[in-house]
């Protein structure tokens, strides 16, 4: 939290402002960007509360610097200037600023069933933030699974679209705590998902496309044969692209 706190406050040893001039800033810019639409004054969250001392890493996704995001409230697109995605706790994480300071708060995720975070990262590695690598706008949407889908892998939650056609591919991120040597740190997951119809299915291997696509069987087949996918194994990201980029195209004609 610490460490949080100091990443909002450095701004304010750089340009030479004070905290509350920093704050009284960013209050004039929440209130310009968000209209009250709410006795909560449009956003509805709860406080973040969450202590990571002693754990090496971090809980974020792809960076700790706060990135600019948009979120979509009632079919209209607001802005905040400052979001992070706790991707351990599966949580949006915003900056509220007021007369009395700084509060982190969670974003009420059925309220924001899609999020679009505008950030600065390659693949999905903390800290690199040079001026070179461009800003991509990463969507996010928050999925309520049905008890079905809950017992078949695939949770409620915040999924990243990789790629967002007629069939998208999405990916669920995880970071547990791990300890070995008496060192805790965080330790990254990823679990792919195709999406089609509105639906979700976790992709273990060729078999989760067949299962998906029964009637695409023998074409699916010719393609995992003239590609030499291995059938046996758990699919690695490139491999998966691949197959859900061939589907698209069937399902285009």
């Amino acid at each position: 939290m610490h460490r949080i706190l100091y990443l909002l406050l450095f701004p304010v040893l750089v340009f030479g402002q004070t905290a509350q001039e920093t704050i009284d800033r960013k209050l004039t810019f929440a209130k310009e960007q968000f209209q009250t639409t709410n006795e909560n004054n449009f956003v509805v969250a709860t406080p973040y509360i969450k202590s990571y001392a002693g754990i090496a890493g971090s809980s974020f996704w792809a960076t700790d610097v706060w990135s600019s995001a948009e979120l979509l409230y009632k079919g209209k697109m607001y802005q905040v200037s400052e979001l992070k995605y706790d991707c351990a706790n599966d949580l949006m994480v915003i900056p509220s600023y007021t007369k009395d300071g700084i509060q982190l708060l969670n974003l009420s995720p059925n309220i924001y069933p899609d999020i679009y975070i505008n950030i600065k990262h390659t693949g999905n590695q903390h800290g690199k933030m040079t001026s070179d690598i461009p800003v991509t706008r990463e969507h996010f949407m928050f999925y309520q699974s049905t008890k079905d889908e809950k017992s078949e892998g695939v949770p409620s939650g915040y999924y990243h679209f990789l790629i967002e056609k007629t069939i998208s591919l999405l990916c669920k991120y995880s970071s547990n705590i791990v300890e070995r040597s008496n060192l805790k740190a965080f330790e990254e997951a990823e679990t792919f998902y195709l999406q089609n119809d509105g639906k979700l299915l976790k992709i273990h291997r060729v078999g989760s496309f067949v299962e998906a696509f029964p009637l695409l069987k023998d074409k699916i087949n010719r393609f995992v044969e003239e590609n030499n996918i291995n059938t046996q194994v758990s699919l690695n990201f490139d491999t998966i692209e691949k197959l859900i980029e061939f589907l698209n195209t069937q399902s285009s004609k």
